[in-house]
Formats: C-alpha cells, sequence, structure tokens
C-alpha cells in the first residue's frame, strides 16, 4: 500500500514524462542543468580511481561528480551501465519516483508507531508523503527529494535497537553521503542524537558506542574518499563567507509562499517572507496548519505523554533543536524584521560550509508533523481522529493544487512542445557543429564572477561539451578548490597574453579580453570571430581544411590604433579611447557599464565599468594617469571606487571634486609584458541623478572618464 501511495502522489504532481531518460528540456536551466551536465561529461570522463572524479567537468580545476550535485550514487551506478543507456540520457525523473515511493515507505513505517489503525497509518502516510517542503525541490533539487533518509532516521531513533540497526545506520549515513552533504549531515545528527540516547538509557556500553562510532567514522571516510569528497582542499571555495544568506525564516511553518489557494484568496497581497530565499519554505500546508490547531487544543491533555517522549528522546531533540538554530543563523528573521547577532569569524567561516543553512530545518519540521500526527491520533476518538486526517489531506492537496499544477502543467507541455531530447542553447550557427568535431575542449576566459555568484554563461558551452563529448571549464560547482581554480585561470591568462593557444582547444573569449586578444592575434592562422554574439578564438582554424568557412563580417578585424607615450587619449565621441571602453550602452541589459560617449568624455553607468588600453608602441611607460568627474554634491559629497588592474585589486580612491579628479597607476613589469592594461572601476555609492535634483535621469551613475595619458 505505501509503495501505490508514493506512486500515486507521484504522477499525480509531476506525470510521467519525466521518466522518459532522453526528456531533458525540464533540467536546462540553473540548479537542474548543473545536475544533468555534471551527470553528462561524468558518463564520457573515463573511469578513474576515486570513482566519482569528473575531469571532463572542470578541466584543470578538479571536480568530481560530489560537486555537480549530480546525485553520486545514481551518477556512479549508471556510468557503469552507460554502454547501454540511450543518449541523451537523464535519471532524475526516476530518482524523482524513487523518493517518492521510499518518502511513502518510511512515513508509512512511522505511521504504524503512531498509531494500530490501519486507514489512519494510510492517511498519515498520505499527509507526509505530500509534505510541501518536498514537493517544493520538485524538478530543481533533485538530492534534496531524498528527504526518505530524513524519515529513515527518525524511524530508527523511534524503534528499539537491534543488532541490525548498526547495519541499517551505516547504510544510511552511506547513501546519504552519496547523496548529497547536506542529506548527509541530517541523518549524521540523527545517528549521534539515537546514540546518546541509546548510551542513556543503557542498552549499549560507551566502549561499544566509541568503537561503533570510529569504525563507522572510517567507513564513511572512505565511501567520501571514493565518491570525490577530497578533490577539494581546505582552500576558500564557491560560496565562501555566505552564511545567513539563505536562512529559516522563523514564520517558515505559516509562510505559504504561493502553496496556498485559501491564502491567496482571502490575501492577495500578502507578501511571502521566503521569496526567492527558498532554503526557507518549510509550510505545514492547510492541512497541516489544521492538524496543528487540533493538536494544541489537545496538548494540555497530552502534556503528561509528551514530556515523557521528550525525556525518553531528550538528545535527539537536543540536536534537532541545534541543527534548526543553524538553520535560523546569525541573522534572526521574524517575517520582514531581522536581527544580527554578531559571532566570532572562525564560527562563521565554519558555518558556511553549510551556507544553505535553512534546509537544515527539515528533521525538525518532520519531528514536529510527527508530534502533531501522535497528538490528533492519539488525543482524539478513533472516528474524529480519522475523519480529521482524511479532511487535513483532502485540503492538504486541493489547496496547494495551484502551485504543484504549475509544476506539472509545465513538465507536461515542454515533453510535448520541445524536442525533449535537446539542450536548449544559444550556439545556432552551423561554426559550433565543425568546431566541435575538430577541437577536443572548449574553454572560456571570462572575468571571474564575484565570490557566491554563478559563472555567466556557463551552460551553453558545457551542453556544446556534452552534446560532442569534449571537456570543458565552463562548469558550475556547488563547491571547487579557489586555489587551483585561480591558478588555472592566471595560465590562461597569460597564455592568451602571449598568444599562445592549444591547437586541440577552442577558445570563448569574454568583451574585457578583446583587445588583449587582438594584440597577439596571428590574424593568418587562428579564427577571431563574434559567432551567436560570442567571442570566439579557433586556433589553426585557416589551416583546417575540412572546418566551415565563416562569412568575413563575423570576424573580428578591427585594427587597434597606435597609442604614443604623453598621448591625450580621449574617452569622448569620436576620441581613440572611446575604441577601448567595454560595455558601451549595455546598462539595460546588465545593469552596468558606459553611456553613449558625449563630446567631453563618457558616463560610468551602474555599479562598475571597465576599459582596456594597449601599451605604447615605443618607449618606456612608468605610469597611466586618469582624468575623470565624479557625481557629487553637498547631498552625496564623495564617490567610492575600488580599482582593479589586470583583475588585481589596485586601491581604493575616494572623490570629491565634480570636476578635477586623477587616478595615478603604475606601469608594473607584468603589464609591460602583457603589453595592456585592463582597468575595472567598482563603484561603492554611485546614485541616481534625479535624486540630487538633477532632472529625471534614473540611471546609477558615479564617474565620468574623461581621458587618460601614459607618461
Amino acid at each position: 500500500m505505501p509503495i501505490l501511495i508514493g506512486i500515486s502522489i507521484f504522477y499525480l504532481v509531476i506525470g510521467p514524462a519525466v521518466l522518459d531518460p532522453r526528456y531533458i528540456s525540464w533540467i536546462q536551466d540553473g540548479d537542474p542543468a548543473q545536475q544533468y551536465l555534471g551527470w553528462t561529461l561524468f558518463r564520457q570522463s573515463p573511469w578513474q580511481i576515486p570513482f566519482g572524479l569528473n575531469p571532463n567537468f572542470g578541466m584543470d580545476i578538479g571536480s568530481s561528480i560530489v560537486y555537480s550535485d549530480s546525485i553520486p550514487l545514481a551518477a556512479i551506478f549508471f556510468k557503469a551501465l552507460s554502454p547501454l543507456l540511450s543518449e541523451p540520457f537523464q535519471y532524475f525523473g526516476w530518482w524523482t519516483l524513487l523518493c517518492f515511493v521510499l518518502q511513502a515507505y518510511f512515513a508509512w513505517l512511522l505511521a504504524r508507531l503512531i498509531t494500530k489503525e490501519l486507514l489512519q497509518q494510510w492517511l498519515i502516510t498520505g499527509l507526509i508523503t505530500f509534505s510541501l517542503p518536498m514537493l517544493w525541490r520538485v524538478a530543481f533539487h533533485h538530492y534534496l527529494l531524498a528527504q526518505f533518509l530524513i524519515l529513515a532516521g527518525l524511524y530508527c531513533n523511534f524503534t528499539k535497537p537491534l543488532q541490525w540497526h548498526k547495519l541499517l545506520w551505516i547504510l544510511l549515513l552511506s547513501v546519504a553521503v552519496l547523496t548529497n552533504f547536506y542529506v548527509f549531515v541530517m541523518v549524521l545528527v540523527l545517528w549521534v542524537g539515537n546514540a546518546c540516547d541509546c548510551m542513556r538509557r543503557g542498552q549499549v556500553a560507551l566502549r561499544t558506542l566509541c568503537f561503533d562510532i570510529l569504525l563507522s567514522s572510517l567507513f564513511l571516510i572512505g565511501v567520501m574518499w571514493l565518491a570525490g569528497y577530497f578533490t577539494v582542499g581546505s582552500n576558500n571555495s564557491f560560496g565562501s563567507g555566505m552564511y545567513g544568506y539563505s536562512r529559516l525564516n522563523l514564520i517558515a511553518l505559516i509562510d505559504a509562499n504561493g502553496w496556498s489557494w485559501l491564502i491567496r484568496t482571502l490575501s492577495p497581497t500578502l507578501p511571502s517572507f521566503a521569496g526567492n530565499n527558498y532554503e526557507s519554505f518549510h509550510f505545514l500546508g492547510m492541512g497541516g496548519l489544521i492538524l496543528a490547531m487540533c493538536a494544541l487544543w489537545k496538548i494540555r491533555a497530552s502534556k503528561t505523554v509528551l514530556l515523557q517522549q521528550i525525556l525518553c528522546y531528550r538528545y535527539l531533540l537536543f540536536f534537532i533543536s541545534s541543527l534548526s538554530l543553524f538553520a535560523i543563523t546569525n541573522w534572526v528573521s521574524v517575517g520582514p524584521y531581522s536581527i544580527h547577532v554578531p559571532i566570532p569569524e572562525f564560527l562563521f567561516s565554519l558555518a558556511t560550509v553549510l551556507r544553505s543553512s535553512g534546509r537544515m530545518f527539515l528533521p525538525m519540521f518532520y519531528l514536529l508533523f510527527l508530534a502533531i500526527l501522535y497528538i490528533v491520533t492519539r488525543s482524539y476518538s478513533k472516528s474524529i481522529a480519522t475523519t480529521l486526517l482524511a479532511t487535513a489531506l483532502l485540503i492538504q492537496v486541493v489547496d496547494s493544487a495551484p502551485a504543484w499544477i504549475v509544476k506539472r502543467r509545465y513538465l507536461a507541455q515542454t515533453y510535448e512542445n520541445l524536442n525533449s531530447s535537446d539542450f536548449a542553447t544559444p550556439l545556432h550557427n552551423p561554426f559550433w557543429q565543425g568546431a566541435a568535431k575538430h577541437y577536443k575542449n572548449v574553454v572560456t576566459i571570462f572575468t571571474p564572477p564575484k565570490k557566491g555568484f554563478i559563472p555567466p554563461n556557463w551552460a551553453p558551452f558545457a551542453a556544446l561539451a556534452a552534446q560532442y563529448h569534449l571537456a570543458t571549464n565552463s562548469v558550475y560547482l556547488a563547491r571547487f578548490d579557489e586555489k587551483k581554480a585561480v591558478q588555472a585561470r592566471l595560465t590562461l591568462e597569460a597564455d592568451s597574453n602571449a598568444g599562445h593557444y592549444h591547437d586541440d582547444t577552442l577558445y570563448i573569449i569574454g568583451d574585457e579580453r578583446v583587445i588583449p586578444t587582438l594584440i597577439h592575434l596571428d590574424r593568418s592562422r587562428d579564427l577571431f570571430a563574434r559567432i551567436d554574439n560570442f567571442n570566439v578564438l579557433a586556433p589553426g582554424w585557416f589551416s583546417c581544411a575540412t572546418c566551415v568557412s565563416v562569412p568575413k563580417e563575423a570576424i573580428i578585424s578591427m585594427s587597434i590604433p597606435p597609442i604614443q607615450k604623453g598621448q591625450n587619449i580621449s574617452f569622448g565621441k569620436g576620441g581613440v579611447g572611446s575604441l577601448f571602453l567595454i560595455g558601451v550602452n549595455t546598462y539595460d541589459n546588465v545593469g552596468y557599464g558606459w553611456a553613449w560617449p558625449e563630446a567631453w568624455g563618457v558616463w560610468s553607468e551602474g555599479n562598475k565599468a571597465q576599459f582596456v588600453l594597449p601599451l605604447p608602441s615605443s618607449g618606456v611607460t612608468n605610469t597611466l594617469t586618469l582624468s575623470m568627474r565624479a557625481l557629487v554634491s553637498k547631498q552625496h559629497p564623495q564617490q567610492i571606487i575600488e580599482v582593479y588592474v589586470n583583475n588585481v585589486l589596485f586601491r581604493v580612491v575616494t572623490l570629491t571634486d565634480p570636476s578635477k579628479n586623477s587616478i595615478e597607476i603604475p606601469i608594473t613589469s607584468a603589464i609591460t609584458q602583457a603589453g595592456f592594461i585592463q582597468i575595472e572601476l567598482k563603484f561603492q555609492n554611485p546614485i541616481r541623478p534625479k535624486d540630487l535634483g538633477m532632472g529625471d535621469d534614473g540611471r546609477l551613475v558615479a564617474i565620468g572618464l574623461e581621458d587618460a595619458r601614459f607618461e
């Protein structure tokens, strides 16, 4: 019966389309794309020890299947079956079905501990399987659908410890660590709580417990090593310093966030305080809230039994409560209000390992839900309790329908209307197919994103690599070794600066590197073209007899005007400096860049702006002096600017004069060797002119760049 309940809810909420292994249209954006592309490139990589290594997905960065969140357990299993599988192949639909079935199974086991009434067991199984925090993750965080592992851990806590429980805990912890590290930590906390409670009750000796913990830890470390967890060292990795961003809001249990028809109908303007912070979504559902109110009504009569249960499982409750406090973080949020509680830096750094902290409330969510169900079934008569459970389940399904039906329709429509086996991509030009057959790697050279942010345009080139069995550094990883990543980027930039390119690699060049690339370009041999709005450098393309021809208008043939020492390089309209501005008139699209140059110079737009200048062709150059205006006034007396030179912070300057400001930058030997200087200005406090009473200009403006001069 529980298996049937799990399958039924799966088909109701999701439908059968995702079970088609060639259907990948539903996993092409954001995290699902990361998970699918990580798996596909892992499948194409040769077997290595550790088994989870994924060299094609990251190249010199070094990665494993763990850090693309591709569910290592499933990825390693299906890689072993790869010769028998279709291409493309996705297992996330079947994984989702498995999670629903196991969620129902362990919910049923827990229901049997709560009540002996068969109908009530089925209803409780349905309520727990229809858990909204689980449905919320559908088609998004596939690994977090494994909430059955939390239920299994709770079940082990609430049953008498037998000999086979040790093996079950090892199995649960192994499956959890091969699913996702967050899930592993939650199950680990349940295991520790169970161990402490068993020792307190005298069910296990301290020496035996210590031996079991040691043996289990060694086994789990081995499993983690085989999965590839240790490809990331102790260096700061993606997301460092982000603890507190994805926190739990204290009203999460009643915050519907669009998952209640009744709340949305009665109060359509009521905001969701989870908002885009999907980690805070732990809504009980209207059915769950009704049961919670019924339980509260009877809690006084049940307080003695509840107190006994709390004392019996005191360590479990302590550790789950600690995990919930961790989920709240040191930014305590209640609705729209937040209070910051300072914590020591070393604790903050340690907590950042689990930066998406809000999800760590899941064990407490299920513990509270089980407590509610326990009180309702034990405090009301059989008929009333059964009626309450049935009514709550019906309301839960119907009231949340507007939300889960959207998911179901999306999955069905994309399956019917799109070519389900094609990965949507902006790379439409026939050039890409020809290039993918000619090269072994596709490498991007972009300015790295701010720490904690997703790399721009990573997916199209990862998809290109996946389709044609290439290796790529165009990846999105949950964690990576920052030291390796920095070294890989510096090596790429140094090779590019010197005009050294590998003949087996296709390069995608960021707009900020067009000028440096042109300086050292071998135009007789290498193709440098603008294709599908990307700058592409194809080494040896003109020496390839079988490579497709590229239209002349696509080739970047811009000649670099020579710059002389002492020359006034004007950034105004028609000035030579305007040719070297990066991102003119891009503010509406990307939120930063430069305005159209005017006679005197050019205004910045947004919170940053860039330009690149080639060095003078003759003479020794010692400094570059920039002259600029600043948008300042009595109300806004200064502009604070971070000045980056070739991607390295040079200094922070403060401008206070509206018309006469200069920044002097020394020309180092490294800049001289590169042959160019790239300047990025990051504005800490840009302001809208209209906010200063200067017309109705609503752009964010900081400085007006006038000219530059090499000395």
